[in-house]
């Protein structure tokens, strides 16, 4: 199983502007974009996982669709276009890998403990 990953090593992991490092609400706000995204771009999740890891978390949603996530153009009169920008932002690592029915889009943040 091939798995594509994104993020340098040791990754980003920062927390969201103005969250002060609530690591809950950066799992939740990622959890969101991808769900999201699957739901628009990939006819609607199939499953939804959260690992612990020793040192933070693991999402994943997989979904039907074979396409890999990829950024999309952003256009300022139209919403949305920013779901990858987030997940790059606070994801230490982020990947997908082709499942036997689509694929799963995963992240990996860090419990994120101050500077």
């Amino acid at each position: 199983m091939r798995a594509d990953r994104h993020g340098p090593p040791g990754g980003r992991g920062r927390p969201a502007p103005g969250r002060d490092g609530d690591p809950a609400g950066d799992v939740l706000l990622v959890v969101s974009e991808l769900v999201t995204n699957a739901c628009l771009h990939a006819g609607g999740p199939t499953g939804l996982v959260l690992r612990q890891l020793s040192d933070g978390v693991r999402v994943e949603v997989a979904d039907r669709s074979p396409e890999p996530p990829r950024v999309r153009a952003r256009d300022a009169g139209r919403p949305g276009g920013h779901g990858l920008v987030v997940l790059e932002r606070l994801a230490r690592s982020w990947g997908w890998a082709p499942t036997a029915d689509g694929k799963a889009v995963w992240a990996e943040l860090p419990f994120w403990r101050g500077p």
